[in-house]
């Protein structure tokens, strides 16, 4: 760089140096929120479905630009892909709230 020669530190961490990963990490933050009766959470305008033992309980939703994973306490409830489509419902499994489906006809 500009003629000059490589330090010590450069010529001695080159070595251990590794390529940067194919895939770019991505930020991910976390929300607070509550099961509706409806077996949904909402998340930025949008409901995503989860089983109907979680009605009522605070869960916390870890998201990125493509997906949303949704704990209780600890415990993993879900996963959903990231969908931005205002007031629309993404259901992940019909059978996790049967009487809210049978209700809400879902296009």
């Amino acid at each position: 760089m500009n003629g000059r020669s490589l330090s010590r530190r450069e010529q001695i961490e080159a070595e251990y140096l590794r390529p940067l990963p194919a895939i770019r990490h991505q930020m991910k933050e976390q929300r607070s929120t509550t099961v509706m009766r409806n077996c949904y959470v909402t998340f930025k305008l949008h409901h995503y479905s989860m089983p109907k033992e979680y009605i009522g309980k605070r869960v916390e939703i870890v998201y990125d630009a493509d997906t949303l994973k949704i704990y209780h306490g600890l415990r993993l409830v879900t996963t959903h892909q990231r969908d931005d489509t205002l007031y629309a419902y993404t259901t992940k499994d019909p059978t996790d709230c049967p009487d809210a489906m049978g209700a809400m006809k879902i296009k």
